[in-house]
């Protein structure tokens, strides 16, 4: 998971937006856009990731509760309170939260009730997408995966891209506000002046800002909590492990049979055997197919080079897992609807250990 951009370093170097367009007569677009631009937040890949996290959650949660309590109606006679209502409630709460208050935990607050709000309104898609507003709409679930996967995408854009020097000094003017809070660690406050120094700044403005961070320089960090303190445990443990030669050619071992099953199943469904799997279809089944057989050309790929470097091979191992995971993983929730999570979960399995195989071999902490 992401630990928040390191100084400098967590976003990038996007354009800065001016309003081009002509005010029209009696509205003041300079009050609702700055003239200078906006800046975006060095955490917003955390802010982000949480959100995504908190609408995923809240998805399987409210799918697994209806299933279990058999789809119940909320309401009386011809009444029904869909649950899309709660969701756009709790997304408007979390812009009450974010217009409201200030720092860096009301957004972490904002980013989850925000993202169960998003997560409740999107698990009812399948009703504005068909015209007798059926719930259970086959592609529905299909069409929420994309969904989820191309937010993925877009926040990680965002993410990588780094701060521009006036983002950075507005975002140590922005840690200031928690330190007055007495809400920042040292490690922000560390923070704060390693973005205020990779600014470059020094103007009367700057040098307020840096003689505000040091005279709160006092802050004590917190103890690490239950989770934390759990993950660092794992992290101790599963070194050995993924250093071991023999977990390696396992794992290589594993990956390369399941990119071959992979590309057995969906040949089967194309060809329309077994007849359980003809449910899929007949376009559906070769879309699986094609991304079985190209995971498993990059898989293979990734097998040659593995003599010469065990880091370009996993980078190739990651490419098929990345493949199965944007294309296959689609068509399996179309035929199968939430079965398919158990293919997700092994997917990102697979992907974990990877990027933790790479940080090994790169000598670096995984994310």
């Amino acid at each position: 998971m992401h630990d928040g951009p390191a100084a400098g370093a967590g976003t990038s170097n996007a354009a800065r937006g001016r309003a081009s367009a002509a005010p029209a007569p009696g509205l003041n677009l300079g009050a609702l856009w700055p003239r200078r631009g906006v800046a975006r937040d060095a955490a917003a890949g955390a802010y982000l990731e949480t959100l995504l996290v908190a609408a995923v959650t809240s998805l399987l949660v409210t799918r697994f509760y209806l299933e279990l309590t058999g789809f119940p109606r909320v309401g009386g006679g011809e009444l029904h309170i869909a649950h899309v209502l709660w969701g756009g409630l709790l997304m408007l709460a979390a812009l009450a939260l974010l217009v409201t208050l200030l720092g860096s935990r009301v957004r972490r607050l904002a980013a989850i009730v925000g993202g169960i709000g998003f997560g409740l309104f999107i698990d009812e898609l399948g009703k504005f997408v068909t015209a007798d507003t059926d719930y259970f709409f086959r592609p529905a679930i299909a069409l929420i995966y994309v969904v989820f996967i191309a937010l993925f995408l877009a926040f990680r854009a965002v993410e990588r891209r780094s701060l521009t020097r006036r983002e950075r000094l507005a975002n140590a003017a922005s840690l200031v506000t928690d330190m007055a809070l007495a809400h920042a660690s040292r490690a922000e406050h560390a923070l704060a002046l390693a973005l205020l120094e990779t600014s470059d700044a020094h103007s009367p403005l700057a040098e307020a800002i840096r003689a505000a961070i040091v005279a709160s320089a006092s802050a004590r960090d917190p103890a690490p909590s239950l989770l934390a303190r759990c993950g660092a445990r794992l992290r101790g443990l599963g070194a050995p492990l993924l250093a071991s030669a023999a977990f390696q050619r396992a794992f290589v071992v594993v990956f390369v049979a399941q990119a071959g099953a992979g590309v057995l199943v969906a040949l089967s469904a194309a060809l329309g055997w077994p007849v359980a799997v003809r449910a899929v279809g007949a376009a559906p089944a070769r879309v699986a197919l094609a991304s079985a057989v190209l995971a498993l050309g990059l898989t293979l790929v990734g097998t040659i080079r593995l003599r010469r470097s065990r880091r370009s091979a996993y980078r190739w191992y990651e490419h098929a897992v990345l493949v199965g995971i944007y294309v296959t993983q689609v068509v399996l929730f179309f035929a199968f609807q939430l079965v398919a999570l158990v293919g997700l979960a092994w997917s990102l399995a697979l992907l974990t250990a990877l990027r933790l195989l790479l940080a090994a071999d790169a000598g670096a902490p995984a994310r």
